[in-house]
């Protein structure tokens, strides 16, 4: 990886603190009023402090919300990224394989196992506002990959 793995973005009175350390995509710590400059030292202690309890009948980890959330992880929810191949592979488990940021745009690649599609995020930060791009999905698997 090319950056900090704690990245914080300012722009129009406004933070996003996003926590790309792995092993998984990267999650939003914060994204809100401007926290002010903060050291660089400091960031991993405030993604610390975000970072829930374990809740009893859960796995023995903190469940925690990336960009794109992925029942391997303990998401419960609806996946972000739904699909199969053939009835197989359906759960993704998507590992961070590169972090670039540059002026104001913070890129997240992932892959999973071969099976899985890989992931590209993209949060740019031009304005006050923000955007997350996923492009289309790749596979590299084998097998006809279907959507969910």
């Amino acid at each position: 990886m090319t950056n900090p793995s704690v990245i914080h973005l300012r722009r129009a009175a406004t933070s996003l603190v996003l926590d790309a350390r792995g092993p998984g995509l990267p999650r939003v710590v914060h994204w809100g009023a401007d926290l002010g400059p903060l050291p660089a030292d400091d960031l991993p202690a405030l993604v610390d402090a975000t970072i829930p309890p374990v809740v009893p009948s859960s796995f023995d980890a903190p469940t925690v919300l990336s960009l794109l959330p992925e029942a391997s992880a303990g998401w419960s929810g609806r996946p972000g990224l739904a699909g199969h191949r053939d009835g197989a592979a359906w759960s993704t488990a998507f590992r961070l394989d590169r972090l670039d940021v540059a002026d104001g745009t913070t890129t997240a690649g992932a892959a999973g196992p071969a099976a899985a599609p890989p992931a590209r995020n993209r949060a740019a930060w031009p304005s006050a506002m923000t955007r997350c791009a996923y492009p289309k999905p790749t596979t590299t698997g084998t097998g006809p990959a279907r959507p969910g």
